[in-house]
């Protein structure tokens, strides 16, 4: 019984340690899209805004759908690897796009 106990408390020690590293995700977009994708533009493509109406135009409606084109990038926008930003952060930041310029 002592081990299971130890192997629960160790499993949601990890699980609480990966959510406190997962930066917010305003912090990723600031850090890495900001500076083409400021208050939801697009300074490459006027057409592939975040904004809601362009998005959906585009097929992007889901965190997923985001995450998928971080990932996948077609230039001039640059692709961003698990190494350059977690999976956490993917979906922390996606969800910030959705959440704040999709209103």
């Amino acid at each position: 019984m002592k081990k299971i106990t130890a192997v629960v408390a160790i499993a949601f020690l990890v699980s609480s340690v990966s959510v406190a590293l997962a930066s917010s995700g305003e912090e990723v977009f600031n850090k890495n899209c900001k500076a083409c994708h400021g208050n939801g533009g697009n300074i490459a493509n006027p057409k592939k805004t975040l904004k809601k109406a362009d998005m959906e135009a585009n097929h992007v409606k889901t965190v997923n759908d985001i995450v998928k084109i971080l990932r996948h990038a077609t230039k001039p926008m640059p692709s961003f690897d698990a190494g350059k930003i977690s999976d956490a952060d993917a979906k922390a930041v996606a969800e910030y796009i959705l959440k704040t310029f999709t209103k």
